[in-house]
Parts: structure tokens; C-alpha cells; sequence
């Protein structure tokens, strides 16, 4: 991944971030960390199901 969008994901480090995952999957959580793969650290992380009945994820 080039350091352009490296630089644009910090704007979003400890913020509140809604993120469709493939499947039609979403999450909710805070921004922590990321890698140059794109691997994500969530924190206070949360599954929305289709029925908008929200999952605990814990480590």
C-alpha cells in the first residue's frame, strides 16, 4: 500500500469508524493501529448482524 493512504488512515487514529466488511458485514469501533496490509486494530469493537442486533467482539 503506498504511503499516500497511509498518511490518510492517521486522520482516523482513536476516532469512531463504521466499516462494511465484504459479505455485507459491519463493525463498529475506535481506530488504534494499522499496517501497510490494511490489517486493522479495532478497539470497543462491535458486529451489527442484518436484524441491527450489535455483537460484543472480544479478544
Amino acid at each position: 500500500m503506498s504511503k499516500v493512504y497511509l498518511q490518510g488512515l492517521k486522520k482516523f487514529m482513536d476516532k469512531k469508524l463504521s466499516l462494511k466488511l465484504n459479505g455485507s458485514g459491519q463493525v463498529l469501533g475506535i481506530l488504534q493501529g494499522f499496517s501497510p496490509f490494511m490489517n486493522l486494530v479495532i478497539d470497543e469493537c462491535k458486529e451489527t448482524a442484518s436484524s441491527r442486533q450489535q455483537n460484543d467482539i472480544k479478544q
